[in-house]
């Protein structure tokens, strides 16, 4: 009796796991822009690196893919609450694993650079206690990687949106500020602000850039399947084609 009853217990877990893990349709919430990681066409359709990447490893897993754009902080907290099963692109923090499960995958590795204005005679060797002392910008709820988020910053300035950001380099509002550079560049492209910064060398940060899944909404057992699926389709030549038209 005893051991039918464990057989019949280890099945029904077995069913009930197989069932949270059979996912059919996500949304995923991006917020209002990070080209070329992901923009809006002028139809207002979503499109970019990671967006082709998903896009291609959910048709290969047999899902249907929602996105929904929201502001950055809202994003991170519907990831948290389960309001949205996804949230993409994001770094992996520790304060961000209190709420959402990450794939073992990444989708793409992110360069984050310092800039600052054309005018400006600011250096930076590689070590970060070379710029303390300087007024920094960043975007309010971005992080930059663990080395970088870490530091204590005597004079950072928060900015809200990426836009704002380059305007105050560009308007020698701050002595600096940081951000991906590629993003960044096309951004300042876009808002004919680009012959008006520049950008430091070396690379303050190069971190993978995950999707991650609310745990609120999502088993373990999907996000491992995902992974799995994210893997192999970054060793195919169609994963190489998005990359190389932006250098990554």
């Amino acid at each position: 009796m005893r051991k039918w009853l464990f057989s019949s217990i280890l099945c029904l877990l077995t069913l009930v796991s197989s069932a949270s893990a059979e996912v059919r349709q996500l949304q995923i919430s991006i917020s209002t822009g990070y080209p070329p990681f992901y923009f809006f066409t002028e139809d207002d359709q979503p499109a970019g690196i990671c967006i082709d990447i998903i896009d291609q490893v959910a048709e290969k897993m047999g899902i249907k893919v929602e996105y929904v754009s929201y502001p950055w902080k809202r994003m991170l907290e519907y990831g948290r609450t389960g309001e949205v099963d996804a949230v993409l692109p994001l770094f992996q923090t520790r304060e961000r694993e209190q709420f959402l499960l990450f794939p073992a995958e990444a989708l793409v590795i992110e360069e984050n650079r310092f800039f600052t204005s054309a005018g400006s005679s600011v250096t930076y060797s590689g070590q970060l206690s070379d710029v303390t002392d300087y007024s920094i910008g960043v975007v309010d709820g971005f992080s930059y990687g663990s080395q970088f988020d870490q530091i204590e910053l005597e004079h950072k300035i928060v900015s809200e949106t990426l836009e704002q950001l380059i305007r105050l380099v560009a308007y020698q509002r701050v002595d600096l500020a940081i951000g991906n550079s590629k993003v960044i560049n096309y951004t300042a492209h876009l808002m004919a602000k680009a012959d008006q910064i520049r950008f430091l060398s070396p690379p303050v940060t190069a971190d993978p850039l995950f999707i991650g899944f609310s745990k609120e909404k999502i088993d373990p057992a999907f996000v491992a399947r995902f992974s799995d699926a994210l893997r192999e389709f970054k060793a195919t030549e169609a994963y190489a084609r998005i990359l190389q038209p932006y250098g990554l």
